[in-house]
């Protein structure tokens, strides 16, 4: 038997395009409360990730887009480039809302794009190697697990390595049943996206962070950039990276062990 009560309990509930514009109303204090967060933040220099992050996107846009002059060639190095500075600034517009485990989720793919970076900066007959083979050798042969393998094997650094790879996959891609969704708060409770929580923004923030710190000095290599430019995307990149502390630092105060 049905239960009246129950009867119009979804009259209010919107619907359609209804639905996206509350939804979008709901996000938008979301972002009004992450702005706020971080401008009181800024000012003390605790929470300055944002701002690095910014100076250096910029930095690689202008890279990638050949502002300060063009090279000519097939700008294989600038598409790359270009094509994670989209990325980061999808993390940083998804984190601004409230979508944690989805800015996380693009940021293990900025990793990865990074990781390739490495091995093309480090191994420059790899990048021919890369433009040059048929689509299933590529796709193959430099896979995220290959080019992990392919950079341990030369002892070259893996910014993003198995055990990180496997904890952003955990978080936000590959999911386990035991992990709910956007859970960054104390009372360990889910939540949908577009409710700020502090440690969902700060953890958003440095899994974006880390990889850009990494990816801005092999961009200057990339895209073929020299004398003051280089450089500034350097020290961008060093002063992303410095920044990195504070947040891992809220990070495990919340969750301890995150970051070793």
């Amino acid at each position: 038997m049905n239960d009246c009560r129950k009867t119009n309990r979804d009259a209010n509930v919107p619907e359609g395009t209804d639905f996206f514009r509350g939804v979008l109303r709901f996000t938008s204090r979301c972002e009004t409360l992450t702005d706020e967060y971080l401008a009181s933040e800024s000012p003390q220099g605790r929470i300055s990730t944002h701002e690095h992050l910014g100076t250096l996107l910029s930095l690689l846009d202008r890279a990638s887009s050949c502002w300060w002059g063009c090279r000519r060639g097939d700008h294989a190095g600038e598409m790359l480039v270009g094509r994670c500075c989209s990325y980061g600034l999808c993390v940083f517009k998804l984190a601004r809302s409230g979508f944690y485990d989805e800015s996380v989720s693009l940021a293990r793919t900025v990793g990865e794009i990074t990781n390739l970076a490495v091995l093309f900066v480090t191994d420059p007959s790899a990048l021919q190697d890369w433009q040059s083979v048929e689509e299933r050798t590529r796709r193959a042969k430099y896979s995220p697990g290959a080019v992990r393998r392919a950079l341990e094997a030369r002892s070259f650094p893996v910014p993003v390595d198995q055990s990180r790879y496997q904890q952003l996959s955990g978080k936000a891609v590959h999911l386990p049943p035991t992990i709910p969704p956007q859970m960054y708060n104390a009372e360990r409770h889910p939540k949908t996206g577009g409710c700020f929580q502090e440690t969902g923004l700060c953890f958003a923030l440095a899994e974006i962070g880390y990889p850009f710190s990494v990816l801005g000095p092999c961009a200057v290599e990339l895209c073929g950039l020299s004398g003051e430019n280089g450089a500034k995307v350097c020290r961008a990149a060093d002063a992303l990276s410095k920044s990195l502390r504070a947040l891992r630092t809220r990070v495990n105060a919340s969750f301890p062990g995150t970051y070793s």
